[in-house]
């Protein structure tokens, strides 16, 4: 379960991994928006996201990436 903080300067979102083995991955400004950060924290096993942490307007991705890792593993 998410949790979500909402300031008005910067809102953020984060889903801590389901298991500590992730590889994390930082992504700062996606989708060429200032002031937003996108980190994943990945499986290494299946590559599957397990976690995120999402700041500024990366929030915006919170839910396609929980329906990812509600998914069944394939």
């Amino acid at each position: 379960m998410p949790v979500s903080l909402k300031t008005p300067a910067t809102p953020a979102v984060i889903a801590t991994p389901t298991h500590p083995s992730g590889a994390w991955s930082i992504a700062l400004h996606p989708h060429d928006v200032r002031n937003s950060i996108r980190a994943i924290c990945t499986d290494p096993a299946t590559g599957r996201t397990i976690g995120f942490a999402l700041i500024g307007s990366a929030v915006n991705d919170k839910a396609p990436l929980l329906q990812e890792m509600s998914a069944p593993p394939p």
